[in-house]
C-alpha cells in the first residue's frame, strides 16, 4: 500500500468520525496521540516481560497499537497539509547523509589522521 492510498483512507474515515463527534481541533488529535503511544508502550512493557498483563484474559495486538500511532500521525500531518512521503524521504536522506558523514568522521578519527588529532 502506497502512503497517499493511506492517507486517502485516513481522510474517509476521519470525515465519518468527524460527523459524529465534531472536527477535532489540533490539540485533542495530539491528546489521543499521546494516549496511543502510551497504550502502545504498555503493550510492549507488557509483552517483554517488564509489566503483568492488565487482565488474565488480555492479549496484546501490537500490530493495532503501532497502526493507532500511524493514523493519528497521519491525521495530524494532513491537518498541517504535510506532504508525509516527500517530509519521510528528506528526512531519510538527511539522516542518511549525517550517519555517513559521522562514520567517516570516526573511522579518519580512529586511523589517527583526523585534523583534530594534530
Amino acid at each position: 500500500m502506497e502512503v497517499s492510498e493511506m492517507i486517502l483512507m485516513t481522510r474517509r474515515v476521519t470525515r465519518l468520525f468527524d460527523k459524529l463527534v465534531d472536527e477535532w481541533q489540533p490539540s485533542v488529535m495530539v491528546t489521543e496521540l499521546v494516549g496511543e503511544v502510551g497504550t502502545l508502550a504498555d503493550s510492549i512493557m507488557i509483552r517483554e516481560g517488564h509489566r503483568p498483563p492488565r487482565k488474565s484474559n488480555d492479549t496484546i495486538d501490537l500490530e493495532d497499537d503501532v497502526v493507532d500511532v500511524l493514523f493519528m500521525l497521519i491525521r495530524i500531518a494532513d491537518h498541517y497539509d504535510i506532504d508525509l512521503e516527500q517530509a519521510y524521504k528528506n528526512m531519510i536522506l538527511e539522516t542518511h547523509e549525517k550517519l555517513e558523514r559521522r562514520l567517516h568522521d570516526r573511522t579518519v578519527s580512529k586511523n589517527g589522521t583526523s585534523w583534530q588529532s594534530s
